[in-house]
């Protein structure tokens, strides 16, 4: 059995409905930078939030995408890279 790992979300960085799927960078065990998938790809989250798509689905989308390819870029330059759920001012890594 695999323990959870969970990172709080620095309130600047969190946004108000806080949930969903999200890729962060994480340097010294903390959430430097923070992209959600709602702001991001609109289109993406409405797929997943409808049922049509797993967050495995939703991931591998985002990622092959060239914004998400670019958000990638822009997060492994900050830290290790790790695709996860928002939930009340935290990330959790999938």
């Amino acid at each position: 059995m695999t323990d959870t790992i969970t990172y709080p979300i620095p309130p600047l960085m969190a946004i108000k409905d806080d949930g969903g799927l999200a890729l962060a960078a994480i340097a010294g065990g903390k959430v430097v930078d923070i992209r959600y998938l709602s702001q991001e790809d609109p289109d993406l989250e409405e797929g997943l939030s409808e049922g049509g798509l797993t967050y495995e689905d939703a991931l591998r989308l985002w990622r092959e995408s060239a914004v998400g390819r670019l958000i990638v870029e822009r997060l492994q330059a900050q830290g290790d890279v790790r695709a996860g759920v928002c939930e009340k001012g935290s990330f959790e890594v999938l």
